[in-house]
């Protein structure tokens, strides 16, 4: 991460409910050659809530990855519209589970997606609304902040896991999302 990455998101983390430093970023995103990450950032989808540092810390422990992050401290149910491949991951930071569970999630990534194809939204299930439970609930997915995420293909869920989800299941999910007919359409 740049220095200007990092004050760009400092003004994103300030300011939770200001537009103006959201769509800077999204800008600077877009001249980085990361516009899908713009999108999510564009999206009206935001809200204030959860660990606004969140990012800084999945730079400091994931700092190879962190093209891949989209990091919201709170989002409404229709950031799923703004991804069009990749993963919706909920974080509590206080939950252990999910650490271990995210760091998981990264070791596959390292594997099978060394070139940075998928995008990784995560959400700091304090910043979410109830709203937001529905998209886990047809899955019989109690999204708790321990890890669970949406598996996303061309703007919808494809799957949902939970926090246990071994790491075989993780591969074949994430080859899945990276597979030809996601690829083609999202």
């Amino acid at each position: 991460m740049t220095a200007d990455e990092e004050a760009l998101i400092a003004a994103v983390i300030a300011a939770p409910d200001d537009d103006t430093p959201k769509l800077v970023y999204a800008d600077w995103l877009e001249e980085h050659g990361r516009p899908a990450h713009a999108a999510v950032f564009r999206g009206r989808h935001h809200r204030a809530g959860g660990n606004p540092a969140g990012r800084l810390s999945l730079a400091k422990y994931y700092p190879d990855l962190c093209d891949q992050f989209v990091y919201l401290a709170g989002a409404t149910a229709a950031v799923l519209s703004s991804v069009p491949r990749g993963i919706i991951f909920l974080m509590a930071w206080w939950s252990g589970q999910a650490h271990l569970a995210f760091g998981q999630l990264a070791g596959v990534l390292r594997d099978e997606d060394p070139a940075g194809r998928l995008m990784v939204v995560v959400i700091d299930v304090d910043g979410i609304p109830d709203e937001f439970y529905e998209l886990f609930r047809p899955y019989s997915v109690p999204p708790a902040g321990a890890g669970e995420a949406a598996w996303v293909c061309r703007g919808s869920v494809a799957r949902v896991s939970r926090h246990g989800t071994q790491a075989v299941q993780l591969r074949a999910y994430v080859r899945e999302l990276l597979s030809a007919d996601c690829a083609r359409n999202g």
